[in-house]
């Protein structure tokens, strides 16, 4: 029986984990100045504190996802895939690409 590492990488959204609840925000915050905290209302400054509460859980999430991308990538896991019932033909090409640039690196 095989087992494939990495496996968080497919379930992950990366899109709404970086661009979404990451990028974005963070370009807004960086455009507020001192007098726009001031003038904020309460619910959205009450937001925007929790929004930066999050960061750092969101930034482990988002490395938790890149290492789970590169563990899923490594020419042994998804040479699993066969094992599995994938073609071999379809896997090979990318398991070998794989096997070049681990030597590479």
């Amino acid at each position: 029986m095989a087992t494939l590492d990495g496996l968080q990488f497919i379930k992950a959204r990366f899109k709404d984990m970086l661009v979404t609840s990451l990028c974005q925000p963070m370009r807004e915050l960086s455009k507020i100045k001192p007098a726009d905290i001031e003038a904020m209302k309460p619910r959205l400054l009450l937001e925007t504190a929790k929004w930066v509460g999050q960061t750092p859980q969101d930034i482990i999430k988002a490395q938790d996802g890149v290492a789970a991308g590169r563990r899923f990538f490594k020419a042994e896991n998804l040479e699993k895939l066969m094992h599995l019932g994938s073609a071999a033909r379809t896997a090979s090409a990318m398991i070998d690409d794989l096997k070049v640039s681990d030597r590479l690196a």
